[in-house]
């Protein structure tokens, strides 16, 4: 463990305010590979699945997070908007309670 600690990238890691000396590593290996790419995502890097980020998103706008498939929509509401608006506002009908019609 002491020898560790006295690793010079483990000092230069601390040192640059990082949490491993990996970072050293993951960069000669980008620099030699080419394996992160500009435009790149979390989701495309496997750090996170798309169900994740959308429930991460979510939370940060303060907006439900809801999986379709574990609802069974009557098909009425689902016609209550018609298809071109659907489409274009990417949306779904999922419920409605008197006067509330709630979207996804």
């Amino acid at each position: 463990m002491q020898e560790h600690l006295k690793d010079e990238y483990v000092l230069r890691a601390q040192k640059e305010g990082w949490r491993s000396r990996a970072v050293y590593k993951l960069s000669e290996i980008h620099e030699r590979e080419k394996l992160i790419r500009p435009g790149m995502t979390l989701i495309d890097l496997g750090a996170v699945t798309e169900w994740e980020m959308a429930a991460t998103l979510g939370k940060q706008l303060n907006v439900p997070f809801i999986t379709l498939s574990h609802y069974e929509i009557d098909k009425e509401i689902l016609e209550s908007i018609p298809e071109d608006i659907v489409r274009k506002y990417r949306i779904v009908p999922v419920d409605k309670t008197r006067d509330c019609l709630t979207i996804s």
